[in-house]
């Protein structure tokens, strides 16, 4: 702030910065923008921004925050769910939404937009449902050497692959998307046995699919749809579930492209690509070197292309959000949205609902209703010598002590998963939650110190951690992450008292730990 005026940054960037280091102090600051703010749901980043940073400031800085839905969760019950919604941001945000005619021009651009449903028969339930092939993948996936604890989702992915691009997809999906190629790493090399027992495998599969369809008429509606009339044209491909991506990426260059010119190439978030992946792929599809894009709906608020010309929405979606963000996408005049697993109809009614409890300024938020919820909230957060725990400027509370806590072990054992830092014992705590026994953190020196239950229920006393986590404010928090936050709070405690973290909750230096 001392050589820039504007910073730009994630949430999860500024939370850290806010509520955790506190680097950043919200009177030195005059505006805050959240772009995407319906996000604000839960203990999200954004979340925590507000109530663990700006709250506590006397005088904060002026908060907006920008969003094309502020509807971020699934409408099952529209009209209610919308006021709710409307409310939990007003609240958050301390702010009164605000929906400002955008002029005659800009509805006109939107409403050239044609939204066609795609209608194809579903091929693959039946093979699916079949236990005898379940049984085969899962056997694969196990003499390839995948862990117990992963079985069930690894081949719950593989099953959707399956069921939502064919057979073909499944098999080179297990022979080259890392299936084999794990096993082949901890297998004996020098007499290819373990390699003709996964191929073994694999064929046993074959014959379990052999009736299957090679691509499911879902998949070969998509390929009549960009050899026919989006051929030669730009366009996104938004698939529900990563493991979608680079299959049908795969597929869609075999079909439609050449070894030497692709058709498509593929955006995920940074668990399978890094971020220069990322940024390769949409320099080429921006540039027009390739015409397709094949990407997760996590992208579908951060990819902005102004001559796309298509979206294809391959999956069924459930919230309006991405009923208007998925579209959106679609930047070109007369361009047009497909949707295999919605009624554009039904969602385009519903993205009207919202935009009227948007407009309608009767439903605001009062500022006496605004400040009551907030002072409520930090009441909640409040228990004389309990929580939360004040040192130098700083403190330290059951929301970022997880944070403390995990980097500093990170940083002295970077070999040591955190979660095997706990010992847990058999029964259930008295609120509910799961008993954990110890936490054993490494010290500067190599050693390493616990903090016991004993000492954890010493310091809460009678105070139940579900007062502060209560459910309305932390919906997603379940009894196990609770006891989790209740133990790690303590132990942060333990850390600043031992003089292992510093006064921006950070870990110090190995040479300069000192007791306080």
């Amino acid at each position: 702030l001392k050589t820039y005026n504007c910073l730009v940054g994630t949430p999860e960037v500024f939370r850290k910065a806010l509520t955790v280091t506190k680097y950043l102090q919200p009177c030195n600051l005059s505006l805050v923008v959240f772009d995407e703010c319906h996000n604000a749901v839960g203990n999200s980043p954004m979340v925590s921004i507000m109530r663990q940073g700006l709250w506590h400031a006397p005088s904060g800085p002026r908060v907006l925050g920008l969003t094309a839905s502020f509807a971020a969760r699934n409408l099952k019950n529209p009209t209610p769910s919308l006021f709710q919604q409307r409310e939990h941001l007003e609240s958050v945000f301390q702010a009164s939404l605000l929906s400002p005619d955008v002029g005659e021009d800009a509805k006109g651009k939107t409403n050239e937009m044609e939204f066609v449903r795609v209608s194809y028969m579903d091929d693959m339930s039946g093979v699916t449902l079949r236990s005898e092939v379940t049984e085969a993948l899962v056997e694969l996936l196990i003499s390839a050497g995948h862990s117990q604890k992963y079985l069930s989702n690894t081949s719950g992915s593989l099953m959707h692959v399956l069921e939502e691009l064919g057979k073909r997809a499944l098999l080179e999906n297990c022979q080259e998307g890392g299936c084999l190629v794990a096993a082949r790493s901890k297998s004996d090399n020098t007499d290819g046995h373990s390699q003709r027992f996964l191929a073994y495998k694999h064929g046993v599969l074959a014959e379990k699919l052999q009736d299957a369809p090679a691509m499911c008429h879902k998949l070969r509606k998509l390929l009549a749809l960009l050899k026919g009339e989006l051929s030669g044209r730009r366009g996104i491909v938004f698939v529900r579930q990563t493991v979608l991506v680079q299959p049908l990426t795969k597929l869609l260059n075999s079909e439609l492209g050449t070894p030497t010119s692709p058709m498509c190439v593929s955006v995920t978030g940074i668990s399978l690509m890094t971020e220069a992946e990322q940024k390769a792929s949409m320099r080429e599809f921006r540039s027009d070197k390739v015409k397709l894009l094949v990407s997760t709906e996590a992208t579908e608020e951060g990819i902005d292309v102004c001559d796309c010309e298509y979206v294809v929405r391959y999956n069924q979606f459930h919230t309006t959000k991405s009923h208007i963000q998925g579209s959106g996408r679609a930047r070109m005049q007369g361009a047009k949205v497909y949707y295999f697993g919605n009624d554009p109809t039904r969602e385009q009614a519903l993205a009207d609902k919202m935009a009227l409890v948007a407009g309608d300024n009767s439903l605001a938020m009062a500022e006496a209703e605004m400040r009551k919820r907030k002072a409520e909230h930090l009441a909640r957060m409040e228990f004389a010598s309990v929580h939360p725990y004040r040192h130098h400027s700083n403190e330290i509370n059951v929301v970022n002590s997880l944070t403390m806590v995990f980097e500093y072990c990170q940083k002295h054992a970077p070999n040591i998963r955190v979660t095997d830092c706990f010992t847990f014992q058999s029964g259930t705590h008295l609120h509910g939650c799961q008993c954990i026994k110890r936490f054993d953190y490494p010290t500067p020196t190599g050693t390493w110190n616990s903090v016991h239950a004993s000492e954890v229920d010493k310091h809460w006393g009678k105070v139940n951690v579900a007062l502060i986590l209560d459910k309305t404010n932390f919906p997603n928090l379940k009894g196990a992450d609770r006891c989790k936050r209740r133990f790690l709070y303590v132990v942060a405690i333990n850390l600043v008292k031992q003089g292992l973290l510093n006064e921006h909750n950070q870990p110090v230096p190995k040479t300069a730990s000192r007791a306080w």
